[in-house]
């Protein structure tokens, strides 16, 4: 059970709002480049040891209330999205290895995972299609607005 006083975490998310990591601290609140390795934030796929390196110049660190509906962001960030307003909300699990399925017209954003860096794409999706991946593709990161998350290896 939740104390009556607010606790606060910070979440690290995309411009679509999708939260992919979150910490709690004590004192001081904690800023991007405290909690990223350098240049880019290691996204683990849940269950497996297949990492996307999510640039952090296409990431953003924001301070949230928690509530007892949203104190699992802690246990499970991908399960949750942030509003413009900084109001944190359950969203549809994540999905892994699965097709992803869009709608035309949505802001979307895709990191791709390849050998020792990752390539970073955002647009609106076209006819519903999702861009095709870049030869040396290994994995992809994939969300678009009012979506779930996808993780998949690229086939």
């Amino acid at each position: 059970m939740m104390s009556a006083a607010a606790t606060f975490a910070t979440v690290i998310h995309l411009d679509t709002g999708h939260v992919l990591a979150a910490v709690s601290s004590v004192g001081a609140e904690p800023k991007l480049e405290d909690l990223t390795a350098k240049d880019h934030l290691p996204v683990r796929f849940p269950g497996t040891s297949h990492i996307i390196d999510v640039p952090t110049s296409v990431l953003t660190a924001t301070r949230v209330a928690l509530s007892a509906g949203t104190d699992s962001v802690l246990d499970r960030p991908q399960h949750y999205v942030l509003a413009g307003d900084a109001t944190l909300s359950a969203a549809d699990p994540p999905e892994f290895d699965s097709p992803v399925k869009t709608e035309a017209g949505k802001k979307y954003v895709i990191v791709w995972q390849m050998g020792d860096g990752s390539l970073f794409q955002e647009g609106e999706l076209d006819a519903g299609l999702p861009p095709a991946p870049p030869d040396d593709a290994k994995y992809q990161l994939f969300a678009y607005e009012s979506s779930r998350l996808y993780l998949n290896h690229v086939l």
